[in-house]
C-alpha cells in the first residue's frame, strides 16, 4: 500500500536530498485548488454511473453502491470502503505522482514521463496477477492489455496533475474513486470493462487534444504586465537609446530550474526548434520534446539559428545560470 512512498522516501535519502522532497504544489487559488480536487474525487465515479447505465441498458442488473464496497479478503465495508482505497491512493500516489513524475518531467516529456512511470507502475502490480482473484481470473495473457490500461490511466493521471499546478492530492483523490467503481468483484464484468474504457478513451483525447511535452492545458499569458514593460532588463544596456522596444511575456506554472534546460536547448536546424509552429520557423522539423543533453552548456558565442540554413541568428552575449 505504502511501497511508493516509502521507496520515494528511501531514494531521496540516497540521493542525499533534502527532508520534504515530495514536490509540493504551486500556489493557486482555493477555487482552482476545490476545482481540480473535484475533477479528481468525481470523474472516475461520473464514469461508473455511464458504466452502471451501460449495464441496465444491456439488460444485465448492475451492482448498487454499497455492494461496490466488497473487497477482496475483507467484509463488506459499502461506501466506507472508498476510504480504504483512499489510503492505497495516498500511498502510490506520493512515490507515482508527488515523487517520480516531476523529476522525469525535469529531463523528459510529460508523454515520455508517463511511459516510463507506467512500466514502473505495472510492474508493481504484477504480483496481484499471482494471488488477487480477479487478477488471476485475467491470467498472464492479458498483460499487455493490463499494461495499455495502466498505461491509461497514468496519461490522464499526469494531465490531472499538471492541469492542477502538481496537486498530488487531486490524483491520490481520482486512484480511490476509480479502484471503488473497478476493483470490487462485485463490479467485475461489464461495468469494470464500460469503466476502463472511458479511461482509455479520455486518454486517447488527452494525447490527441494536448501538446506530448505536457499533456495538459497549462494556464498563461502572453500579455506583460505594465510593471514588466517599463522593468529594466538584462540586454537593455547595449542599446540604450532604443527607438521603440518590445516586451514579449510567457507565464509558466513551472520552476526556473524545470525552464531553464528548454531555454538554452532553442534555436532552429540541429537545435531543439522554437516549442511553435514548427512547420513554420522550423521547416517542419519538430522541435525537441526531450532535453537533450549535448546543447545545455551554451557559452558566449553560441549561435541560435531564426531559421534551417538561416544566415541571421541569435548571438549569445551573456549568461547567468545561477539559480537554475
Amino acid at each position: 500500500m505504502f511501497g511508493p512512498a516509502a521507496a520515494a522516501l528511501l531514494i531521496a535519502r540516497l540521493l542525499q536530498e533534502p527532508p520534504g522532497t515530495i514536490e509540493h504544489a504551486e500556489r493557486r487559488s482555493v477555487a482552482h485548488t476545490t476545482f481540480w480536487w473535484t475533477v479528481g474525487f468525481g470523474s472516475p465515479l461520473f464514469l461508473l454511473v455511464i458504466a452502471l447505465v451501460a449495464a441496465r441498458v444491456a439488460g444485465q442488473r448492475p451492482p448498487t453502491w454499497t455492494s461496490l464496497g466488497h473487497v477482496n479478503y475483507l467484509r463488506d465495508l459499502g461506501l466506507a470502503a472508498w476510504g480504504l482505497w483512499l489510503a492505497t491512493g495516498v500511498g502510490e500516489e506520493l512515490g507515482w505522482r508527488g515523487f517520480a513524475l516531476p523529476r522525469l518531467q525535469r529531463t523528459h516529456s510529460a508523454m515520455s514521463s508517463t511511459l516510463l512511470l507506467a512500466i514502473g507502475w505495472a510492474g508493481w502490480h504484477l504480483p496481484a496477477f499471482f494471488y488477487v482473484p480477479s487478477y488471476t481470473a485475467m491470467g498472464l495473457r492479458l498483460l499487455p492489455g493490463f499494461f495499455l490500461g495502466v498505461l491509461a490511466g497514468a496519461i490522464v493521471l499526469t494531465w490531472l496533475y499538471n492541469s492542477s499546478g502538481g496537486s498530488v492530492f487531486a490524483a491520490a483523490l481520482w486512484h480511490p474513486s476509480f479502484n471503488f467503481a473497478t476493483a470490487s468483484p462485485n463490479a467485475s464484468g461489464l461495468v469494470a470493462a464500460v469503466t476502463s474504457t472511458l479511461v482509455m478513451i479520455w486518454a486517447i483525447v488527452i494525447i490527441w487534444r494536448y501538446d506530448w511535452a505536457t499533456l495538459a492545458s497549462l494556464w498563461r499569458s502572453v500579455r506583460a504586465t505594465r510593471e514588466e514593460k517599463t522593468r529594466a532588463l538584462p540586454g537593455d544596456e547595449r542599446i540604450p537609446d532604443a527607438i521603440d522596444t518590445l516586451t514579449h511575456v510567457v507565464t509558466i506554472q513551472r520552476p526556473p530550474r524545470d525552464v531553464w534546460p528548454w531555454l538554452v536547448q532553442m534555436g532552429a536546424g540541429p537545435r531543439g526548434g522554437w516549442y511553435s509552429y514548427d512547420w513554420l520557423d522550423n521547416a517542419r522539423q519538430p522541435s525537441a520534446t526531450w532535453v537533450v543533453p549535448e546543447l545545455q552548456h551554451p557559452t558566449i558565442g553560441t549561435v541560435f539559428p531564426a531559421l534551417p540554413a538561416a544566415t541571421d541568428a541569435f548571438v549569445l552575449l551573456a549568461i547567468e545560470p545561477s539559480g537554475c
